[in-house]
């Protein structure tokens, strides 16, 4: 099999945090695949695989095992439906010089309807234009728009700091880890209008500056008042957690989710205190974006493991969203409603692209969609945005790739650019 990842490389990915017991029931479980594919117990391989994806769903290498497997037993069907599942994933993917799926390919109906769909995850789109671009040499993960003085705040990762401004004045750093020590790698930001003020939510990451061990797990919420830059609201948590974003409610409240307990916290202004607003543990794998719609009784949320959720928000009833067929579940990251448009990011697939999926009117499923931007060479891990006149405006490229051994490398760092897409009704 060609394309299995060595199982260093698999243990390698799951220890970049402490294990918990169901990534160490996975990696036993992988390594009895991998033992069973190589004494040609197909039976085997399909039982143990099969076992392995349902604890760790649309993991690269699982899902391209589970695909062999099922063509190596004869269950074609199957292997075409996970091999599907592969190429959206990862378009590049060589699966024709894989002779475990000569059973598959044997059939050439089935090899052109998987030539179409790459051919479809090839196309270059780009829809959006250029709106500002950023300077600073920084790792810039999260955005917010002060409808007041018509400028940005932005979150850094590496600098542990939020920087405001624009294109034209330039952006200057507005509050730091210097003045806030607790303030960790920004992950999501959120103005409100009302009280002038931003609330962030920051995780204590690897690859922020300061970073020690001792600090893993932190993560806290600050809430500043816009003009005297004074913290309002200041909480912190330290069980294990890494906060990924955050959305805010009419009353003022905000949501927070956490993409290791899966877990949405909520926290009231004036607070120091999280209560569990919801939890996603049994059910979710990598807790991202989350939004709101009011009016409808739902919130949407993205797990980066396993697709786009809609809960209702008085039964906290969970609900997958389906997918059209071209697009995986796999690598959603932020996430926002505009009527019944919901505008996603997803970088967790090769290629990575900005959607925008348009809903039925009871936003039962999605009925229509428009890539935005798919494989433009501007495009490079897009993250967060917002939605502000019926335009949407996100970071088409965010830096994580500029980090070798841990360290930022400032040297590589490009302009990070905002783009923006006018939506259509």
């Amino acid at each position: 099999m060609k394309t299995i990842i060595a199982l260093l490389l698999f243990v390698l990915f799951t220890a970049q945090t402490t294990l918990s017991q169901a990534q160490k029931s996975l990696q036993i479980l992988f390594s009895e695949s991998i033992a069973a594919y190589e004494a040609e117990d197909h039976t085997e391989f399909l039982r143990l695989t099969r076992h392995a994806n349902q604890l760790r769903p649309y993991h690269p290498t699982i899902t391209y095992n589970l695909a062999a497997a099922y063509s190596l037993t004869g269950k074609l069907d199957s292997s075409a439906l996970w091999l599907n599942e592969v190429i959206k994933m990862n378009s590049s993917v060589d699966y024709k010089a894989d002779k475990d799926f000569e059973n598959l390919l044997s059939e050439s109906s089935r090899t052109e309807s998987f030539d179409t769909l790459k051919s479809t995850l090839k196309q270059v789109v780009e829809k959006s234009t250029i709106y500002q671009s950023v300077g600073s040499p920084a790792h810039i993960e999260s955005i917010a728009f002060d409808e007041g003085s018509d400028k940005l705040f932005l979150g850094s990762v590496n600098d542990r700091k939020i920087l405001f401004g624009d294109s034209k004045t330039g952006f200057k750093e507005w509050v730091s880890s210097v003045e806030v020590p607790n303030m960790y790698s920004v992950m999501g930001l959120e103005y409100d209008e009302s009280s002038r003020s931003l609330w962030a939510c920051t995780a204590a990451l690897s690859e922020m500056e300061g970073y020690n061990k001792s600090l893993k797990g932190r993560s806290t919420v600050f809430q500043f008042d816009i003009e005297t830059r004074e913290i309002i609201t200041q909480a912190q948590i330290q069980e294990g957690n890494t906060f990924g974003d955050l959305f805010l409610l009419a009353n003022g409240e905000v949501l927070i989710s956490d993409a290791v307990k899966n877990i949405i916290y909520s926290l009231k202004s004036g607070t120091s205190e999280f209560t569990i607003w919801a939890d996603l543990s049994d059910e979710a794998f990598n807790l991202q974006g989350l939004t709101i719609n009011k009016s409808k009784g739902f919130l949407i949320v993205s797990d980066y493991l396993s697709g786009l959720y809609k809960m209702d928000l008085k039964s906290k009833e969970l609900l997958s969203i389906n997918m059209p067929d071209q697009f995986s579940k796999k690598g959603f990251d932020g996430i926002y409603l505009s009527d019944n448009h919901l505008l996603v990011s997803q970088n967790g697939t090769k290629p990575m692209r900005v959607i925008d999926f348009v809903f039925d009117q009871g936003f039962g499923e999605i009925i229509s969609w428009n890539v935005i931007d798919q494989n433009a060479k501007y495009l490079n891990e897009p993250t967060q945005g917002f939605v502000n006149d019926g335009v949407f405006y996100f970071i088409s490229n965010s830096q994580w790739g500029n980090y070798e051994d841990g360290h930022f490398n400032r040297k590589k760092v490009k302009p990070t650019m905002i783009r923006k897409y006018i939506l259509e009704n």
